[in-house]
């Protein structure tokens, strides 16, 4: 599992909704949420291309869920 700091304009729930919809589910528990982490798995053979996907989603997701 990959951690990673949630940016300030962040709502989990709603970026983990907007992720949800296209297929990529994020981890986290109260805990890692009220100190503004979630988890990413990153198992198996993942390409740089399989990042910038990930990455572009969550821009999109964090941008739409404001």
């Amino acid at each position: 599992l990959t951690t990673i700091k949630m940016p300030q304009n962040m709502d989990y729930w709603k970026v983990h909704d907007k992720l949800k919809e296209r297929g990529i589910t994020i981890y986290s528990d109260n805990n890692l949420i009220s100190k503004r982490f979630f988890r990413v798995a990153t198992l198996g053979s993942i390409t740089l291309e399989d990042v910038d996907w990930f990455l572009k989603n969550l821009a999109q997701a964090i941008e739409e869920s404001k």
